[in-house]
């Protein structure tokens, strides 16, 4: 039963795998032909700025500052694809390991 769970749960991360590296194709793909880097770009820095305008240690405002150039803003995307790379794989397994789970209980005689 427990190699069941196993192998529910490495199916579960790959779907989730593929579904990630499927949706960051489209939305590059989406970006590119829709030229819409510029729309995400003024968004990403406005959010910036009202995270800014929230706190007043200038640390803080310093670190602000810096993610608002282009290298930074880089580092955010790539940072935050990375998390929501690994979020996807841990939602994946869970999910298969709770389908394995839910489906050996069910084919119990």
């Amino acid at each position: 039963m427990e190699c069941k769970r196993a192998l529910w749960s490495e199916i579960g991360s790959v779907v989730w795998h593929s579904l990630f590296r499927m949706a960051a194709v489209f939305e590059t793909l989406a970006t590119a032909l829709f030229h819409s880097g510029g729309q995400i770009r003024q968004r990403m820095l406005e959010a910036l700025q009202q995270a800014a305008s929230r706190t007043s240690d200038p640390q803080v405002q310093t670190a602000f500052e810096s993610l608002k150039t282009p290298q930074g803003i880089a580092l955010m995307l790539v940072f935050g694809l990375v998390v929501l790379f690994l979020v996807s794989i841990a939602a994946g397994s869970i999910a298969g390991a709770l389908t394995g789970a839910f489906l050996s209980r069910r084919n119990r005689p």
